[in-house]
């Protein structure tokens, strides 16, 4: 298990958690979804983007911070993280 703090940018909000070494990242997607109500967002460790492909065990440490953003493929959901909804 690797225990990490998830924070959400949007929501100035933080949680604490643990996933498996041999689960991927990619499914800490599902969790944001159920929680949160974010369909689609990134993982940020330390400036860096977490490949959604990864395990936990690989790309994540005991005690990490990774932040959530809006994926920024979607330019709507970008104005709305901005608090501009001109974009």
């Amino acid at each position: 298990m690797v225990r990490f703090v998830l924070k959400d940018l949007k929501r100035d909000f933080s949680i604490t958690m643990e996933m498996p070494d041999d689960e991927k990242v990619s499914e800490l997607q599902e969790t944001v979804r159920e929680y949160w109500g974010d369909r689609n967002v990134v993982f940020v460790r330390d400036y860096m983007l977490l490949d959604s492909n990864a395990t936990f065990g690989e790309a994540v440490s005991e005690g990490d911070l990774i932040e959530t953003f809006p994926d920024m493929s979607d330019i709507a959901r970008m104005g709305e993280f901005l608090g501009n909804d001109r974009l």
